[in-house]
């Protein structure tokens, strides 16, 4: 399930920082971004320096679980104000991905046994309505406290979920709020992005298998930047908006490639 969900959000360009390791997390600072997907299990060793990270004003999600037990809870659990509860058989129930749009059914084979439930204790915003059976059981939801933001799912991944799939695109946007995600890639479009040496790096891939210029926005501050195609040896033209640039890449067709973005005074 791990792997697929890295699939899953890389496919709508939500890796923004990548997947943090728990002895990593006391070398971040407020105001960055990572991901964690929580072992069941794994208690407040492992719990509790994320919620103090966010805390502190960072940007987290956290993905399956908050690491407790049914007789235990996490830090985590207190942040996101959900508990562990595993059901004890198949929940049916429906759910709403937005206020405009119509209920689905969950499939629990495709997005996982609803596991957790919300105690009322947290600020927290959910971000899919439950309704039926599952009234009650959390899904996603997102949390603010002071400067810092954080998003938790408690949902599973399928290899149905491909480029064209709603829960998917709502899962990649929570991640990117939380992260604080600049990057914003179109549909059929996937890949991940990181910042290194004062440059941003994005890796992007074709998932239509038909290539052709895509545009890619990317939120930065006012200024003058280049950007060139890693792969191609070629530079992207770049058209500067209101909120940052849109970044005009010639994809390969079922391929893939590497930019760099840059100041152009660098």
């Amino acid at each position: 399930p791990e792997v697929v969900l890295a699939h899953v959000l890389r496919n709508y360009g939500a890796l923004w920082g990548g997947v943090i390791a728990p002895d990593r997390v006391n070398k971040l600072q407020p105001g960055e971004g990572a991901l964690y997907v929580m072992p069941s299990g794994a208690g407040d060793a492992e719990a509790q320096p994320m919620a103090d990270f966010v805390r502190k004003g960072g940007h987290l999600s956290v993905l399956f679980s908050t690491g407790g037990t049914k007789t235990q809870e996490t830090a985590l659990g207190k942040l996101f104000g959900v508990k562990y509860a595993p059901v004890d058989k198949e929940v049916q129930g429906t759910m709403r991905l937005g206020p405009n749009l119509p209920e689905q059914p969950y499939l629990a084979a495709v997005y996982g046994e609803p596991q957790y439930v919300s105690t009322g204790q947290s600020g927290a915003t959910d971000l899919v309505e439950v309704k039926g059976a599952l009234r009650g059981r959390v899904l996603l939801r997102s949390v603010e406290t002071g400067k810092g933001r954080a998003v938790f799912s408690s949902l599973n991944a399928n290899l149905s979920w491909g480029w064209d799939h709603d829960l998917a695109r709502k899962l990649a946007q929570a991640v990117n709020w939380a992260a604080g995600n600049p990057v914003t890639l179109p549909d059929g479009v996937g890949g991940y992005a990181f910042e290194a040496k004062g440059m941003t790096f994005l890796v992007l891939e074709d998932l239509k298998y038909t290539g052709g210029e895509v545009s890619v926005h990317v939120k930065m501050p006012k200024g003058e930047y280049v950007a060139a195609d890693v792969f191609s040896g070629t530079s992207v033209p770049i058209t500067q908006i209101e909120d940052g640039l849109n970044l005009h890449v010639v994809l390969p067709p079922n391929g893939s490639s590497l930019i760099v973005l840059r100041r152009a005074s660098l």
